[in-house]
């Protein structure tokens, strides 16, 4: 069973550190977002270089949203996400650490690479 938590709202705090006018409140884990979808959002993300407000802009629905900013968080490194996650539950950093990974691994084999590190079109504190 999955741990419920609200992990993605403390993701946000990571945007809001970087004045990031994406700052808003994120609900999904990378695991919720549908295998196709990553696909899809990844590429448009790393492949072809978009920027994230430019793909948030073109959402439709909350959930293309939240889906949209969970893929552009997947190039966080796993230090940030655990500094992010620091009062969350180990149990809660650790499933998402490792929802990460899976992430990144199912993206690999599909031939897109996301190279852990800062977000690049974020504005730095």
């Amino acid at each position: 069973m999955r741990p419920v938590f609200s992990v993605f709202s403390l993701l946000s705090r990571a945007l809001t550190t970087h004045h990031s006018p994406l700052a808003f409140m994120l609900r999904r884990c990378f695991c919720q977002v549908p295998r196709d979808r990553l696909e899809l959002l990844a590429r448009q993300k790393y492949v072809q270089g978009n920027a994230t407000v430019d793909l948030v802009k073109k959402t439709s629905s909350p959930v293309e949203r939240e889906e949209m900013m969970a893929v552009c968080l997947l190039n966080l490194s796993p230090e940030k996400l655990r500094g992010i996650l620091s009062r969350d539950p180990e149990e809660v950093v650790q499933h998402v650490l490792q929802c990460q990974q899976d992430a990144l691994r199912y993206l690999h084999e599909r031939g897109i690479e996301v190279t852990p590190g800062e977000p690049k079109d974020e504005p730095k504190a």
